[in-house]
């Protein structure tokens, strides 16, 4: 097989179309254990790939180098094919980026419905990973958008966005957005909500596995 170290940028495509499946996976493993700035820009062209299996298999292999592909994976949000902006959610959503959550959370109204519905993936995916008073903190500034957005993440995920919403029914998760919402536009209502969503589980003593209780209206 040939070795990654032998592979120059751009022609990561290429090689993978002209492999079998299994030799595919041998290449993308041996890049995640590299996990160089090189070897990410590599996987990062398989995102660029028309195969589901491919985008897949790199996905998870760049999930293991976070400090490295998470730059990188943010910087795709907005840029390149529809299908590699969703495989960059995904990977941000599986690794627990939290940076990545307002544009997550802005990437929920996308013209794309894929689009749309992988950012809700990647929104649960962050709350599992010890980001959910975060991110239903970020769905209740929606405002007014806030129930259709529980509604749409239920025909992701259920069993997960009920727990969102026994969030939202506590009140020291609840009111502080509710007096974000009252504040008037500006750079410290930006700021307000940035520090909003900064929140970790573990501040509250928010257990996913635990999360229980009344749902609200």
């Amino acid at each position: 097989m040939i070795s990654s170290e032998d592979l120059p940028p751009g022609s990561m495509q290429d090689l993978v179309r002209a492999k079998s499946r299994e030799e595919r996976k041998g290449l993308i493993g041996e890049l995640r254990r590299e996990g160089s700035e090189r070897s990410v820009a590599l996987l990062l062209e398989v995102l660029e790939d028309e195969s589901w299996s491919l985008r897949e298999m790199a996905v998870d292999a760049l999930v293991a180098t976070p400090e490295l592909a998470a730059p990188r994976l943010m910087k795709l949000l907005d840029e390149g094919l529809w299908y590699s902006r969703a495989a960059a959610m995904r990977a941000l959503g599986d690794m627990g980026h939290a940076p990545a959550l307002p544009r997550l959370l802005a990437l929920l109204d996308d013209t794309n419905s894929t689009i749309a519905a992988e950012s809700g993936r990647a929104l649960l995916a962050l709350a599992r990973r010890g980001q959910a008073v975060a991110v239903t903190r970020g769905i209740l500034a929606r405002g007014d958008a806030a129930s259709p957005t529980f509604a749409r993440l239920d025909r992701v995920d259920p069993d997960a966005t009920r727990k969102l919403r026994i969030l939202a029914n506590r009140e020291e998760i609840a009111e502080p957005v509710s007096e974000w919402l009252a504040r008037e536009e500006g750079p410290e209502r930006e700021s307000a909500f940035a520090a909003l969503v900064a929140e970790r589980d573990t501040t509250l003593g928010v257990e996913w596995d635990r999360i229980s209780g009344p749902v609200g209206d």
